[in-house]
């Protein structure tokens, strides 16, 4: 913005409900095809208009596109994604390939997920392809990852993966948590009630959990309240928490050097503080 192909109209600028951009005639472009964020950036448009205050509600986002109101909407939400495939006015278009891999955090300076053995359970009890169907619904959306670098990156690989690559095995988990000394801790899942795919996926991992015996119990609130209580380090009867879900582009999640989620550093590290 500003040196690059768009000019931020200070103008029309309406905080909380719409910025505008307008074409930047002085930019020039590199002469190269378009590769990401990369190669020359042809701009076929006077102005880009992002309306911030129609994603309140997606349901009128949705009608704003039908209507021709809008010309384009990111990341619709994905039980709406059916009825714009069957629209034929509209293209639903995948622009990342690689797209985000959804993240299954643990607190590892709490019980039981300090323990090793409490970690390696949850390997074994997660079933990726059902956990998936209910976050996103429809297959076609997603692919299930053993690698924790992803699925599209330079990094991605399956070494050490073999032995709880599939997943949904309830009772070694159940085995592996009474290994650990798991003895009727309660396990607190943070329930973002304002994202269906990550709360659907929270209540069917309590259930899972519940099914081989741990007292799982969800913590329902908005986003912002998920990232509020995350940042406790505390036991869940101090306001701590024990596992939460969230996603990350692989874009990000494929560099080893500067990803936040990756190092192994404790209690400076990201929320979970695995060592």
């Amino acid at each position: 913005i500003g040196s690059g192909p768009f000019k931020f109209n200070h103008a029309l600028a309406r905080p909380g409900a719409s910025f505008t951009y307008d074409r930047n005639e002085k930019y020039v472009p590199r002469t190269e095809a378009p590769d990401g964020l990369a190669g020359g950036k042809i701009v076929k448009v006077d102005r880009v208009i992002w309306d911030i205050g129609l994603f309140a509600d997606q349901q009128t986002a949705l009608a704003a596109l039908h209507s021709g109101e809008i010309d384009f909407l990111l990341a619709p939400p994905l039980d709406l994604l059916p009825v714009i495939e069957s629209d034929p006015n509209l293209e639903l278009q995948v622009l990342d390939k690689a797209g985000s891999d959804y993240l299954l955090r643990m607190n590892c300076l709490q019980k039981p997920f300090d323990n090793v053995k409490a970690r390696q359970a949850m390997l074994h009890l997660v079933d990726q392809e059902a956990m998936m169907r209910a976050a996103v619904g429809d297959p076609k959306y997603f692919r299930t990852v053993t690698s924790m670098f992803g699925n599209e990156t330079p990094m991605s690989n399956d070494e050490n993966t073999e032995w709880f690559k599939k997943g949904g095995d309830p009772e070694k988990a159940k085995q592996l948590f009474k290994e650990a000394g798991y003895d009727g801790e309660k396990v607190v899942i943070l329930q973002p009630t304002d994202w269906a795919a990550a709360s659907n996926a929270s209540q069917l991992l309590a259930a899972e959990l519940r099914k081989i015996g741990l007292n799982a119990e969800l913590a329902p609130s908005d986003w912002g309240g998920v990232v509020a209580r995350r940042a406790n380090k505390g036991p869940v009867e101090d306001g701590g928490w024990s596992i939460f879900i969230t996603t990350e582009p692989e874009a990000i999640l494929g560099n080893v050097i500067t990803d936040v989620t990756l190092p192994m550093n404790g209690e400076s590290g990201w929320f979970g503080w695995p060592k």
